[in-house]
């Protein structure tokens, strides 16, 4: 119906992302394998979750993401990141494909929340460099930068690896004990942030949990 009507490839993947329960029909009319599990992957990190829609459809949702990742409702909103979930989506749909997908990824939130997942892409893609991140994390106290540092790639070498994981953990317990400067609210928030960019570090590591990364 949707060929018959002449509707634009593009337009298909906005509906999918603003509506992800068609995500699967759309996936199928566009012969396009792995988009409906990027649109969730979109939508699982974006910020926003004001969203007016019947609590069924917030239900199967959540049911859906809960399929595909073992983390959290609270974790992902607290902005950790399931990296294997990522980097199949992104292999099933390749470069321009989710390309696609990036650019209509504001139809997954109502304000600017799906800025986040874009930023968590960007980093695992390598589109941003550690010097950007780190100077928004050093500069601007940023925290979705600090999440967002523990998710570029690493060294393939193993001493460059080892050398550039250690190095980005300092960062983000640096920026963790520069918290103590501001109120309690904000070092709360600050702390979060620091503690869910390390998980995001030990995943991109390979670390089956935090806890054993740290030690």
């Amino acid at each position: 119906a949707a060929a018959a009507a002449g509707v634009p490839e593009a337009r298909l993947v906005d509906l999918a992302l603003y509506a992800p329960q068609w995500a699967s029909p759309v996936e199928e009319a566009l012969g396009w394998p792995g988009l409906a599990d990027g649109v969730l992957w979109l939508h699982a990190h974006t910020k926003d979750r004001q969203w007016s829609v019947d609590a069924e459809l917030r239900d199967s949702w959540a049911a859906q993401t809960a399929e595909r990742t073992p983390l959290s409702a609270d974790d992902l909103v607290d902005g950790a990141v399931d990296v294997d979930w990522f980097r199949r989506a992104h292999a099933a749909l390749g470069a321009d494909r989710w390309a696609v997908l990036h650019k209509a990824a504001k139809h997954a939130s109502s304000g600017t929340g799906h800025r986040r997942a874009q930023l968590y892409a960007g980093a695992m893609l390598g589109t941003l460099t550690p010097g950007e991140l780190r100077s928004k994390v050093t500069g601007q106290r940023d925290q979705d930068a600090v999440r967002a540092l523990g998710l570029l790639p690493l060294p393939a070498g193993d001493t460059e690896r080892e050398a550039a994981t250690a190095d980005r953990y300092a960062v983000l317990r640096a920026f963790e004990q520069g918290s103590k400067a501001f109120g309690a609210q904000r070092q709360a928030s600050e702390r979060t942030a620091a503690r869910i960019g390390v998980a995001n570090l030990a995943r991109t590591a390979g670390y089956p949990d935090p806890l054993r990364f740290t030690w």
